[in-house]
C-alpha cells in the first residue's frame, strides 16, 4: 500500500486499531474506535468475558456455546442489537474452534492487562482519532468511561444515542455518516 491508510476498528479490531496509534502511527492517517473505554484503569470485562476468564466456567460456557442451537446463538446475538440476517451467519461460526480461540484471547486480556496496555494511550493522539461511543454498548465500560479516556487522550468524540455493541447493524447508515464525516477532515 502506498502511504498512509485510514483505520477503522470494532470491538477487538478497536483495539487494534487503538493499539496499532500508540506504537506505529506513521502506518495511519486517522483512526476510529469504538472501543477506548476498555484501557481505562478502572475498566471492568463485562460478565461473560469475565466467566471466560475462570478456570473451568470459561471451558463450560464455551463449551455450551459451541454446542447451542445456531438458531439460540443467532437470537441471543439479536438481542445484542445485531441484524437477523447478521446474526445468523455470525451464529454459524460459533463453532468449536472459535470456542477454544477465546479462553486464551480473554485469559490473557484479564485485568490489569489491558489497563497496562493504556498505560501509554496518549501516544495514540499522534494522529487524528475519533472515538464512537454506543451508548447502550455494554462491553465497553459505559459512556463516561469512553468519554474519560477519549478526553484524556485528546480525541474527538462520536456518541450514538441509544446504540448497543452492533451499532453498525442498528443504524449503519448513522455509523457511516460519522465515520465518513471524520475521515473527510483528515483528507
Amino acid at each position: 500500500m502506498d502511504g498512509p491508510v485510514d483505520l477503522v476498528g470494532h470491538d477487538w479490531g478497536g483495539i487494534h486499531v487503538i493499539r496499532l496509534a500508540m506504537e506505529r502511527p506513521d502506518l495511519i492517517r486517522c483512526w476510529v474506535s469504538d472501543i477506548i473505554g476498555v484501557f481505562d484503569p478502572d475498566y471492568k470485562w463485562h460478565d461473560l468475558a469475565q466467566a471466560w476468564q475462570t478456570p473451568k466456567v470459561g471451558e463450560q460456557t464455551v463449551g455450551a456455546m459451541a454446542m447451542a442451537p445456531a438458531a439460540m446463538k443467532a437470537a441471543q446475538l439479536v438481542g445484542a442489537g445485531m441484524t437477523e440476517a447478521a446474526a445468523q451467519g455470525v451464529a454459524e461460526g460459533m463453532n468449536e474452534t472459535m470456542a477454544k480461540a477465546i479462553l486464551p484471547l480473554y485469559r490473557k486480556a484479564a485485568q490489569p492487562y489491558v489497563a497496562e496496555l493504556g498505560k501509554d494511550i496518549a501516544k495514540c493522539a499522534a494522529k487524528p482519532g475519533l472515538a464512537l461511543i454506543a451508548t447502550e454498548d455494554a462491553y465497553t465500560g459505559g459512556v463516561a468511561m469512553a468519554h474519560r479516556v477519549a478526553d484524556k487522550v485528546g480525541v474527538e468524540t462520536a456518541v450514538m444515542e441509544g446504540h448497543k455493541h452492533w451499532w453498525m447493524c442498528q443504524a449503519p447508515a448513522e455509523g457511516a455518516q460519522i465515520i465518513k464525516d471524520f475521515l473527510a477532515k483528515h483528507r
